[in-house]
């Protein structure tokens, strides 16, 4: 994929998530708190490799419970996860 594509993408994935955030806090009784909700944004100091391991390790969680079915208690979540490699740091501090 182009650069433009990329971004035509990224765009295209962000505007679902609004749209699916903004269907869910228009239903009766949308309770954020109660529900679970949560957004929350950080940056950490990765290697490539560092990265990879964390990706593995969040697909083993999240495999582990693929398998997961309709039942009583569960309800479906929606959970978008991004990355991408931050500005650099500022002059000055170690790279």
């Amino acid at each position: 994929m182009s650069l433009d594509d990329h971004r035509q993408g990224f765009a295209a994935s962000v505007g679902a998530l609004l749209a699916e955030f903004d269907a869910y806090l228009a239903r009766p009784g949308a309770d954020p708190f109660a529900d679970l909700v949560g957004y929350r944004q950080g940056v950490l100091w990765l290697s490539d490799e560092e990265v990879a391991d964390a990706a593995g390790e969040i697909q083993a969680v999240l495999a582990a419970r693929a398998g997961n079915r309709a039942a009583r208690g569960r309800r479906s979540r929606l959970l978008g996860l991004i990355q991408f490699a931050a500005e650099a740091p500022p002059s000055g501090e170690p790279a």
